[in-house]
């Protein structure tokens, strides 16, 4: 098994459109949205589980969500689930510092469990989309197929939290 490991709904758009296009991973959603429905006019986790249908039917992908909370992980439940899988390739988000916590703690989890995990990158609170590893290069068509994923998260695009990465933030894509 191919696995994409996203910690969230979305981040298999951002972060991995092209290897999604390009290695038709099982993407497995980590974990279930509930804190942004605290949000002033946010999204529930309902919402965010069709868009990611919608958005790995645009990539080719099919995808698995895990209701392991996003409020507060329970970080030895989610090794538990990780450690059920039996992946040949694994990609999982790069740990860095100043990196999402949730990023962080799947991807050093996956590096545990598979001392061969590939990392892509994500972004930094300090500085934004990250641009660690190799620069990913798409196919002709795969930039459209990236933003017609991207599209299919409207609850991001305009919400004041997230909307930089789905309006402002540069489309490209790393791996290391």
């Amino acid at each position: 098994m191919n696995l994409y490991l996203a910690p969230h709904n979305d981040d298999e758009s951002l972060w991995g459109s092209y290897t999604c296009l390009r290695h038709q991973p099982l993407v497995v959603v980590v974990l279930r949205s509930f804190v942004e429905a605290t949000w002033p006019d946010g999204p529930g986790f309902a919402q965010r589980e069709r868009e990611t249908a919608a958005a790995c039917a645009v990539l080719g992908c099919e995808y698995v969500q895990w209701t392991h909370e996003d409020s507060a992980p329970d970080w030895d439940a989610v090794r538990a689930s990780m450690a059920e899988l039996q992946p040949e390739l694994v990609r999982a988000p790069l740990p860095e510092p100043g990196g999402h916590p949730h990023h962080n703690a799947i991807g050093n989890l996956a590096l545990d469990l598979w001392p061969e995990t590939l990392f892509y990158s994500t972004y930094t609170h300090k500085h934004g989309k990250t641009t660690t590893g190799e620069l990913v290069m798409p196919e002709p068509g795969w930039e459209q197929m990236k933003r017609k994923a991207m599209d299919c998260y409207v609850s991001q695009a305009i919400h004041p939290y997230t909307q930089a990465a789905f309006n402002e933030w540069p489309i490209d894509e790393y791996l290391s």
